[in-house]
């Protein structure tokens, strides 16, 4: 087939697709030349300036609703609520939109039953109406504890006491009893309101927290002591002296001439030798200088 006919016609069509082209493209342009005017006239900018104040409004209503949605009631604050009844605390609560949760509860000897120890969250807190306040009260009722045993007459009640302080009851010591076979501070009874538990506490006594137990201890020196003689001695001498001997001074005759350096006994009342229940007070007369015979 000769190809050279077929040239001028494949020609020709190119020709053609190429105006067809540029008049699509002519009209593409001039159609964005239109909107182009058209977005240029007053109407058009008019109507575009509404929309948008349109859509700012609604998004700007939008974002504050929201913003009082998520907030409100934020602004409300926590009571104090420590150290009130738990009546006058659901009072307040309840005029401040806020629940009460009893979250923990002990016993105080020193503090009255149903009492707000302490609260969470804080108070002065910003929390949301219907929040709930965790509170720890005072116990209407003291927790019972079982006491713990005494061994026989090696218990000492300094030790024993420790052991009933980390347990919530308190000891005093009710009598003294002189005993030269145990050491000082042994346990000899044990009294709860009057009555003697000793024999009890090997099978378990309990006692509610708080309570106060007594007890009767032993002691190494006798009820009665011997005056000591204090003629010569100086008076700071003196008064150890009588302390060293559980004995307290008594009346301090000074005479004249007497200084703070120089201070010596020179009589006491009772006289040396004589038996005084022990905190019993000897009296001494003092002076500027020792007693004759003295060394």
């Amino acid at each position: 087939m000769d190809k050279r006919w077929l040239l001028p016609h494949f020609n020709s069509y190119s020709t053609q697709r190429q105006k067809s082209n540029l008049k699509s493209m002519s009209k593409v342009k001039n159609k964005f030349k239109n909107v182009l005017d058209m977005m240029k006239t007053p109407y058009f900018l008019k109507n575009l300036a509404g929309v948008l104040l349109f859509l700012v409004g609604t998004f700007g209503l939008l974002f504050l609703w929201l913003d009082f949605y998520t907030m409100h009631g934020k602004s409300i604050q926590v009571p104090d609520f420590r150290d009130m009844e738990i009546a006058d605390a659901r009072t307040i609560a309840q005029s401040n939109h806020v629940e009460l949760v009893i979250s923990d509860s002990m016993f105080l000897k020193d503090k009255p039953p149903g009492v707000v120890l302490s609260q969470k969250p804080e108070k002065g807190a910003s929390v949301k109406k219907g929040r709930k306040i965790y509170l720890s009260v005072t116990k209407y009722t003291p927790d019972m504890v079982t006491l713990p045993k005494v061994f026989g007459v090696s218990e000492d009640y300094r030790q024993y006491s420790k052991k009933l302080k980390r347990l919530g009851v308190s000891t005093k010591v009710k009598k003294e009893v002189f005993n030269h076979r145990l050491s000082g501070g042994t346990i000899l009874k044990v009294f709860y309101k009057g009555k003697d538990i000793s024999d009890d506490l090997e099978k378990g006594v309990k006692v509610p927290v708080g309570s106060t137990l007594g007890f009767v201890v032993s002691r190494r020196s006798s009820d009665f002591v011997k005056v000591p003689n204090l003629s010569c001695l100086p008076e700071d001498e003196a008064i150890s002296l009588l302390e060293l001997n559980d004995l307290k001074i008594g009346k301090v005759e000074k005479l004249p001439g007497r200084t703070a350096n120089n201070s010596y006994v020179v009589k006491q009342s009772p006289y040396p030798g004589k038996s005084l229940r022990t905190g019993g007070k000897v009296s001494i007369t003092v002076g500027s200088k020792a007693a004759a015979g003295c060394n």
